[in-house]
């Protein structure tokens, strides 16, 4: 019997070129609750990824002026103000679609206005729009943050506890070292998962309805997470 990784890539290789370019989906979530492993298999059946965190990364790693100014504001566990990581993300999204590649936007916004500009701007270019709303309790958020280690050039993810170790070569790309994010301490992920909670967890509830939001339960192993992230996937 074939495993269900197995059938899994057959179903992507017959599916993904029926794949239309004209969705986007909002992928919310607190720091640890699953979004960069959901994203993963969306980028198998040829969605595009576009995180918030990695385009802030992306312009920190730049060295440019704006890059050290934005170094600063992660450093301290803030947020990146709404005109810059919008131009950020709006450029990228628009790259995407426009090559008919269906996106998904992950940790966009942090409030109803910030959802509405994206929103607008996704109905002007005539795109479909869905939310998906990860939740994990808190202690397991930050038990993943502290344990991850990622490859800043592919995007892979990993574990301390799976035995790799920081400056390890990615066994994904074979190119980059694996390393920690560079936000990702404890005092950081603390102050980030409070603000989420407290302050955009309940607006963005409140400024979509029922009908308009997938809340999906993240407090899972990830053998069985992997699992169920499939099935939000239009295969």
């Amino acid at each position: 019997m074939k495993s269900l990784g197995t059938l899994f890539c057959i179903l992507v290789c017959c599916f993904s070129p029926l794949l239309k370019g004209n969705e986007a989906i909002l992928l919310m979530g607190p720091p640890g609750s699953g979004k960069g492993t959901f994203s993963s298999f969306a980028k198998q059946v040829g969605y595009g990824h576009i995180s918030a965190g990695d385009v802030i990364r992306e312009e920190i790693l730049s060295g440019t002026d704006l890059g050290r100014k934005l170094e600063e504001i992660v450093e301290k566990g803030e947020y990146v103000d709404s005109d810059t990581l919008f131009q950020l993300v709006a450029t990228r999204v628009e790259a995407f679609l426009h090559k008919k590649v269906p996106v998904i936007i992950d940790g966009y916004g942090r409030t109803p206005e910030d959802w509405h500009r994206l929103n607008a701007h996704l109905q002007g270019m005539g795109v479909k729009r869905r939310v998906i709303l990860f939740d994990a309790p808190e202690k397991v958020c930050v038990e993943r943050i502290l344990d991850r280690l990622i490859c800043i050039d592919c995007g892979f993810i990993t574990s301390k506890k799976g035995g790799r170790k920081v400056g390890e070569v990615c066994p994904n790309c074979q190119t980059h070292q694996l390393s920690l994010r560079m936000n990702d301490n404890l005092k950081v992920t603390l102050k980030r998962l409070k603000t989420f909670h407290e302050e955009i967890r309940p607006l963005l509830l409140k400024t979509y309805a029922k009908e308009e939001i997938t809340v999906f339960c993240s407090d899972l192993p990830w053998e069985s997470m992997e699992k169920e992230m499939k099935v939000l996937l239009p295969l």
